[in-house]
């Protein structure tokens, strides 16, 4: 059977479910008035990271990139996860 890679909501079911399991609150986000926004907020203890999901062959579009660039610019924490085992890395590695 050949390898089938994950999907990105596969990927965002997962990583999200784990992110509860630490104590993270999780939303999807989006913004009203303009498109790119990353998929989903978490939040603990005070502390606001975001993550955009790709499935493993995606790519970031010209708004996503616009809007992490932007974000990021004030100081926002924003990871862009490609699989399920680097997302709950990633959420294990968050620092409170």
């Amino acid at each position: 059977m050949p390898f089938r890679s994950n999907t990105e909501a596969e990927i965002e079911k997962k990583v999200c479910a784990y992110a509860k399991t630490q104590g993270w609150h999780c939303e999807k986000l989006q913004f009203l008035s303009r498109i790119g926004a990353p998929d989903r907020i978490f939040f603990k203890a005070g502390s606001v990271r975001m993550i955009e999901f790709k499935s493993s062959d995606g790519q970031l579009r010209s708004s996503q990139k616009l809007c992490i660039r932007i974000l990021r610019k004030f100081g926002v924490s924003i990871d862009v996860v490609d699989s399920i085992v680097d997302g709950k890395n990633v959420v294990w590695g968050w620092v409170i």
